[in-house]
């Protein structure tokens, strides 16, 4: 996996400059594509009444603009970005990724994680096969077995795509499909809530084109562009070492609270 300068999608003070470069040299492009599809918007899809076109008007500079962001697919697998994870974990499990970095979710690791609880008294047997029995890994097992879920940009933590993660222990292959009022409140109990940030190969992901396309409305951002933050999902096929976490924020921290609010001077929101 690369061991390139690791990046902040949404912070364009952590570009290299090779990126940057590459960026500059397409800013009148950027620029341009950008502010053309704010006039799209504005006089297509917000207008109303007879004088609104039939069809939405074509931006002309989008053949060009889909190129630029394909050509960046290359130079963003040389590169790692840092993603977060939102989830609700133990001291112990902490200390286990801390140790053995970042592992795959399956079923085999859901179970080995459930039966820890067991054997400590904080699950009782029922409630272990309660939860494996209701794992969305019996409905959704190509999009969660063998992976690893992240985001690309800090989330609030109040933001209802986060909230559950927060709230219960086990992420969602343990608890998103449970309805049992008692079970769901015992995982409240279980653990607190943290977000891990992880420097991401973006070779070891799927989601060079959605980093490059980040990275250009970051940019067109910094022009004084109307572009939206391009926030992505990504996930990871193949274990991380513990050097790819750069931090834990748990309840309770500064860094957790201020996450996706006032995180860093370069994150836009």
């Amino acid at each position: 996996m690369t061991e390139g300068p690791c990046i902040d999608v949404w912070d364009l003070g952590t570009f290299d400059e090779d990126l940057r470069l590459i960026l500059d040299e397409r800013a009148d492009l950027i620029r341009d594509y950008f502010l053309r599809e704010r006039v799209v918007f504005e006089t297509y899809d917000l207008a109303q009444g007879i004088d609104r076109p039939s069809f939405r008007p074509p931006n002309r500079l989008a053949p060009d603009f889909i190129r630029l962001n394909e050509n960046l697919i290359a130079p963003m697998e040389e590169r790692r970005m840092r993603a977060f994870h939102y989830t609700r974990m133990t001291d112990f499990e902490v200390t286990q990724i801390l140790e053995n970095g970042i592992q795959l979710s399956t079923p085999e690791s859901l179970r080995h994680r459930i039966g820890a609880l067991v054997r400590i008294g904080a699950l009782a047997l029922e409630d272990a096969e309660m939860m494996e029995s209701e794992s969305p890994f019996h409905t959704q097992m190509h999009a969660r077995c063998g992976k690893f879920w992240m985001a690309s940009h800090p989330i609030p933590i109040e933001n209802s795509g986060v909230d559950r993660l927060l709230e219960y222990w086990g992420g969602e292959v343990a608890s998103f499909h449970l309805t049992d009022e008692d079970l769901l409140e015992r995982l409240a109990m279980i653990g607190q809530p943290r977000v891990i940030e992880i420097s991401v190969p973006l070779s070891a992901t799927k989601h060079s084109i959605s980093a490059a396309q980040a990275v250009v409305a970051t940019f067109g951002r910094s022009l004084g562009c109307p572009a939206d933050p391009r926030e992505f999902d990504l996930y990871i096929e193949a274990v991380l070492p513990a050097e790819a976490i750069l931090s834990v924020h748990t309840i309770g921290d500064v860094g957790f609270k201020i996450l996706g609010k006032t995180y860093q001077p370069g994150f836009m929101p």
